[in-house]
């Protein structure tokens, strides 16, 4: 049996299965998965564990990051591995998260078929919600369809020339004649008093902007959770060296009208400080595949 023809005929596998080893093996003869855990493991760098698996570098010669020397003709650029995995082996989205765990989990590995892997060992995620150190001020353009005309940049006036009558005498004593400004109608078409014919109405205000962001890390041990109110950059940089970035992203903000330029606001104190932190052991299968569902 081919070992494609496998891929269909077990669902639900373990995590140390001989499936995801064969997968884990092609991975490594491909890409430079030591590499990527060597970003990782980084203390001086913010490397996220989301970006970097995004941009799997194939394996190359010496120096392949800096200069490119690819030995796979297949890859010229790094690689994208979900959507790798999804377009190669054609792998649903829980096979597809429990390799890329795997990877994660075993970087440094030498031999997937044969060597000892990390897959059901306990470890820690910390989510912490904290505020940028950064406030921007920007311009927040508001805008709505013009109730004056509905929307339609137009509104009819009384024409001048017929008094809305629709009709002119031209010649005294003959008939009335259509009127040569409305044709007629009585009513002539111009552009909205309200909106100026734009359709709609606008309106800028100046905000100050503060970003919330939430990081995800993981650690082999417990880590000390940052208090909410402290500053975020004194525990991240105490603390770097004993945990993983797996994501750090925006997650929402919070903005304040401004009336001049650099105006000092209420959200001076909260830049830069802890918001809000959840911490929680993994320490079983089924834990683990949560966790590869929810962020892997």
């Amino acid at each position: 049996m081919k070992f494609l023809d496998i891929i269909t005929e077990e669902t639900n596998r373990s995590l140390d299965h001989p499936f995801y080893r064969k997968i884990l093996n092609i991975i490594s003869k491909k890409l430079d998965i030591k590499q990527l855990g060597r970003a990782l493991k980084d203390s001086d760098r913010s490397a996220q564990l989301d970006s970097l698996l995004r941009n799997v570098w194939p394996l190359g010669g010496v120096d392949s990051y800096e200069h490119n020397i690819l030995k796979d003709p297949d890859f010229d650029r790094p690689v994208y591995l979900s959507m790798w995995l999804k377009k190669t082996f054609a792998l649903e989205e829980e096979d597809i998260g429990n390799i890329l765990y795997l990877l994660y989990r075993n970087t440094q590995v030498d031999d997937f078929l044969n060597d000892t892997l990390i897959t059901n060992e306990p470890f820690w995620v910390t989510k912490i919600y904290y505020y940028e150190d950064e406030i921007e001020e920007t311009t927040d353009e508001e805008s709505w369809d013009c109730e004056s005309c509905g929307g339609s940049g137009w509104e009819d006036e009384e024409c001048g020339e017929c008094g809305g009558d629709g009709e002119v005498e031209y010649v005294s004593g003959e008939e009335p004649e259509d009127c040569c400004e409305c044709g007629g109608e009585g009513e002539i078409e111009s552009d909205c008093r309200e909106c100026g014919g734009e359709c709609q109405l606008f309106n800028e205000t100046d905000v100050a902007i503060l970003w919330r962001n939430q990081m995800v890390v993981t650690s082999e041990e417990k880590i000390p959770e940052p208090q909410e109110g402290s500053e975020f950059l004194v525990w991240y940089n105490k603390y770097r060296n004993k945990f993983d970035i797996i994501s750090d992203e925006n997650h929402d903000s919070d903005k304040v009208e401004l009336k001049y330029e650099g105006e000092q606001t209420e959200l001076e104190k909260e830049r830069g400080t802890v918001d809000y932190v959840n911490q929680r052991q993994i320490d079983d299968e089924e834990k683990i595949k949560g966790f590869i569902a929810f962020w892997i």
